[in-house]
């Protein structure tokens, strides 16, 4: 074998080699990828379709919100007398719509209470086209401040950041509400008296 026969094997054989390398460093980084993506939505629904939803915590003997749609307006189901603004309301369910869990916790399991879940801390039901959905929040775990969640009809408990969990428990009817000339004018002559009374002091 002369030498340029040589050079050509080695050459050959070094791009082998280099060929495995990057395939074993491919295939590494996508095992990464999908291991480190383990974020899954709470709703894959239709927002169009959605005709109600409400939050409601254990604590609290009233839903904190509970609104049906009515045509194009959406009404409260807990104080009629509140004009519900529908344009904050299709903005909040947009937010709900991007929010997800970090990660499945367990497939299944048979003791609810290890995770808070036989009693749970608040509930979200959001009612559309394909039908009712509800999931339920459980412990907080004080380590990560993640909650914990299922859904029902699912069997996996999944973990959600807290920022999800305080963005479902911060719905709030009150701050839906229509904001009407009076009201506005209300705060404005508030104000007013307030500055009067610093300037007087």
């Amino acid at each position: 074998m002369n030498k340029k026969t040589r050079n050509l094997l080695c050459l050959v054989a070094a791009l082998i080699v280099l060929a495995v390398i990057y395939l074993a460093v491919t295939e590494m980084n996508r095992k990464a990828e999908e291991a480190a993506d383990t974020s899954e939505a709470l709703y894959d629904g239709d927002l169009s379709t959605i005709t109600e939803v409400k939050v409601e915590k254990a604590d609290e003997e009233t839903p904190l919100f509970h609104a049906r749609k009515d045509g194009d307006a959406w009404v409260s189901l807990t104080d009629s007398s509140l004009e519900i603004d529908s344009e904050k309301v299709t903005s909040e369910l947009y937010d709900l719509a991007e929010l997800s869990s970090d990660q499945t916790v367990a497939e299944s399991v048979e003791d609810m209470s290890e995770y808070g879940l036989d009693e749970p801390t608040a509930t979200l039901t959001i009612t559309d086209g394909a039908g009712t959905h509800i999931w339920y929040f459980g412990d907080k775990n004080s380590v990560t401040s993640q909650y914990y969640m299922y859904q029902d009809g699912e069997t996996a408990i999944l973990a959600v950041p807290l920022n999800t969990y305080n963005t479902i428990i911060s719905l709030d009817e009150a701050d839906l509400i229509v904001e009407t000339e009076e009201s506005e004018s209300g705060s404005g002559s508030e104000t007013e008296a307030e500055t009067e009374e610093e300037t007087e002091s």
